[in-house]
């Protein structure tokens, strides 16, 4: 069977696109809405920053890591969109139930359990999309869906804060997690796993042991994965904390602060998002090393942004810094998937971009909220409300780290017979 032949390359298959987009949209909504409930939280249960930090950070990205990989592998023989049903119906779920807590413990060991669950979305989405949709066409397909992530985070603060507001934090939760189970019911009905059962498979598969060990034995793609997850560490940071910070030392309101989040830092990173990507395509027909040497510079002019940004003194300045920030800041993503996959090759390419999510999401995203969260707390006795951007400020270094990463990783791209080096 042809890719794309089961729901054809019109309707049938952006119909299809569309409702996995969505479903990315929500899955994001529901992840990243608790950073602008932060400061209500903490009230209420009298919570200190680095606990704040477990919830969007360790607590979320270890079980939201490691389950991507496993999903993964089974998403290679099972029906792809009963995983993402069930997923979808869990996640929404485990959000609604967050509104119900009466203890921070109970917050967070949910937060564990929608990291689990909405690690079955992209491993089970791309997947789909790439059987719906022939090579011609899967780059653009790809593209639309990948845009999801960035407009859950534009809708979620935004969002998040209005009905913080006006209803509280505890029906935030409950109204944004109902959604979720309506798309259940589309999902079943306009997606459709293209996946042909007598298809046979042309190869035994690679035990994974050995898939992880030849892939972290690739210079290039060692070095990619650890400049993303230092990078991570600090841009994580900001995308739980950037909201709290605003709020704090210019006194604005959760509403305030979501809309200005939305507009002024999820609308430039979309676009930049989707500007590198065309630029890097076009570079790397040249020298493939572009793919990295573009992320070294979004990883070093993310730095003096980001210093903008947590010294201004007027509000005005700070979101002048955060524009600029937040373009820069998702230069290194896209170029570093694709520099990943051509250093795997085609036969551990899927293995190889679960090791890259996994890693920046578990070690990443999972331990930067906490460790700005905590240097906030140390800070807090002498800075006050100027605490967190110290704590946001500290680990800014990671940033300049990832850089240097990012130059190896670009110098064994450029030369193809390194690729496989220890």
């Amino acid at each position: 069977m042809a890719q794309g032949d089961e729901m054809g390359e019109g309707g049938a298959a952006y119909g299809a696109l569309a409702v996995l987009t969505l479903v990315l949209v929500v899955c994001n909504v529901d992840r990243m809405i608790i950073a602008i409930l932060f400061d209500p939280i903490k009230t209420e249960f009298q919570l200190q920053d680095w606990q704040l930090g477990m919830l969007s950070g360790l607590a979320f990205t270890l079980f939201y890591g490691f389950g991507s990989l496993a999903i993964a592998r089974l998403a290679e023989t099972r029906n792809r969109v009963a995983i993402l049903a069930v997923a979808l119906a869990m996640w929404s779920v485990l959000t609604m139930i967050c509104g119900l807590v009466t203890s921070y413990l109970q917050l967070l060991f949910l937060r564990m359990g929608i990291g689990l669950a909405e690690s079955g979305c992209q491993p089970a989405s791309h997947s789909l999309i790439s059987d719906i949709f022939d090579e011609t066409r899967r780059p653009f397909a790809t593209g639309i869906y990948a845009a999801g992530a960035l407009a859950g985070g534009l809708v979620a603060l935004p969002l998040g804060g209005l009905l913080a507001e006006k209803h509280g934090w505890r029906a935030a939760l409950l109204i944004v997690g109902a959604p979720g189970l309506l798309l259940v019911l589309a999902l079943r009905l306009m997606v459709r796993d293209p996946r042909n059962a007598a298809i046979s498979v042309p190869r035994a598969q690679e035990n994974a042991g050995a898939a992880f060990r030849a892939i972290f034995a690739q210079r290039a793609t060692r070095n990619t994965i650890l400049g993303a997850i230092l990078y991570a560490m600090a841009s994580a940071a900001f995308l739980s904390f950037g909201p709290a910070f605003l709020m704090r030392k210019f006194s604005i309101t959760a509403a305030e602060a979501g809309l200005y989040f939305a507009v002024l830092a999820g609308v430039p990173a979309i676009a930049t998002n989707i500007a590198v990507g065309w630029i890097a395509s076009r570079l790397a027909r040249r020298n493939r090393a572009w793919l990295q040497w573009i992320a070294v510079i979004g990883c070093v002019a993310a730095i003096p942004a980001s210093v903008v940004l947590l010294l201004a003194s007027t509000l005005k300045l700070a979101l002048a810094g955060l524009v600029l920030q937040s373009s820069f800041s998702v230069c290194w993503l896209g170029p570093s998937i694709a520099a990943v996959q051509i250093a795997a090759g085609a036969e551990r390419r899927a293995t190889a971009a679960a090791c890259l999510v996994a890693s920046y999401t578990v070690i990443g995203f999972g331990s930067g909220p906490v460790l700005a969260g905590a240097i906030s707390d140390l800070l807090e006795p002498s800075l006050g409300a100027r605490a967190l951007g110290g704590g946001l400020l500290a680990l800014q270094p990671f940033a300049l780290w990832a850089a240097i990463h990012f130059l190896r990783a670009a110098a064994a791209l450029r030369q193809p017979a390194t690729l496989k080096e220890a």
